[in-house]
């Protein structure tokens, strides 16, 4: 068993050696820690209260929100593990791991997958959630992504057969996505992308083939319609207030700004310039998912005169579940120009 360090110094030094040399690093790890080590989970003895890290993790966050997020969690045992993600990193720091470090999604679950738009306008598939990114073992996303399925599948009416099955299809999967990048250079894999519309078009069954289109072009249509967020006051746009859920926080407005400025501040100068010239009219503070319910997600609205709208989201949180290996506070501000 491998111990994990928060420096994350195997992830970022450079790496010279030849593909070959990797590969027979590779293989002597999987001597040192073999695949079967992390069939069994057995929980550590001085293991930590579930209840009590989730009630650790709700003192940093909106305490009039947080029955919202316990009653989200308690509609089944999948609601459960997607604002549970404090429990799921404690345990996972307690098992077997090979050595690799990646900077991992953090809360890598089946409902952080999706599509957006890259920057050419083209539909992309992969993890839209980073608010837990962190430098991890690479076993830890997987870990928590095939537990997703088989919770998944077992909230959806799957026998417990067919749920296992379904993980160990999301598994082999992954297995061969790495063998398809592993000749690649590290710029064609940064480049890499999962275009949307070319792999439905992959699909064998033309009932999922044709169900799936559609349900892109449904998102595509709400996309452009702002998803409904954005209302017109005289031609002038305004963000829609639907309490207890969307609603404007007056004591908390400079805040907000603040953290739209700061995020413009980190931009490199070609984005930079870009939003520079948008100026913030609107603001709301907004509920989302599961565990991130309690959290400072806002929604902004910006615009320049007689022009088009900008709508940004920002979320701030405190990235508790880390604190074992490295206390950290981090603000992460998501922006779609539409």
């Amino acid at each position: 068993m491998t111990e994990f360090s928060s420096s994350g110094s195997s992830m970022v030094r450079p790496s010279f050696e030849t593909r070959q040399e990797r590969h027979d690093h590779g293989r002597t790890l999987r001597r040192l820690v073999r695949r079967s080590a992390h069939a069994a989970w057995t929980p550590a003895p001085d293991r930590a209260d579930p209840v009590s890290l989730l009630i650790g993790q709700g003192r940093s966050r909106i305490q009039d929100l947080l029955p919202i997020r316990y009653d989200r969690m308690r509609a089944s045992p999948f609601a459960f593990l997607r604002g549970s993600a404090v429990v799921m990193a404690a345990d996972l720091a307690q098992t077997p791991a090979a050595g690799p470090v990646v900077q991992s999604c953090g809360d890598c679950h089946l409902a952080n997958f999706g599509s957006y738009a890259s920057a050419e306008g083209r539909a992309v598939f992969d993890i839209n959630d980073f608010d837990e990114t962190y430098p991890a073992p690479f076993e830890w996303d997987i870990k928590r992504l095939g537990t997703s399925f088989v919770l998944s599948s077992l909230e959806s009416g799957s026998s417990a057969r067919q749920a296992r099955q379904n993980a160990w299809i999301m598994v082999k999967t992954y297995q061969q996505e790495m063998a398809r990048l592993a000749p690649m250079s590290p710029l064609e894999i940064w480049s890499d992308q999962i275009d949307l519309a070319a792999a439905i078009e992959g699909f064998s069954d033309k009932h999922t083939r044709k169900n799936i289109s559609a349900r892109l072009e449904a998102r595509l249509e709400s996309a452009r319609d702002h998803f409904g967020l954005v209302s017109f006051d005289k031609n002038i746009p305004r963000l829609k207030v639907k309490p207890p859920l969307v609603m404007r926080l007056p004591a908390r407005d400079e805040t907000i700004r603040e953290a739209f400025a700061r995020y413009i501040a980190t931009q490199p100068p070609e984005r930079a310039v870009l939003l520079s010239r948008y100026r913030l009219l609107d603001i709301l503070f907004k509920v989302v998912g599961v565990g991130s319910v309690g959290t400072y997600c806002a929604s902004g609205c910006s615009r320049r005169p007689m022009e088009r709208h900008c709508c940004s989201r920002s979320r701030r949180r405190r990235n508790r579940f880390w604190r074992r290996i490295c206390p950290v506070r981090i603000l992460i501000i998501r922006v779609s120009v539409w």
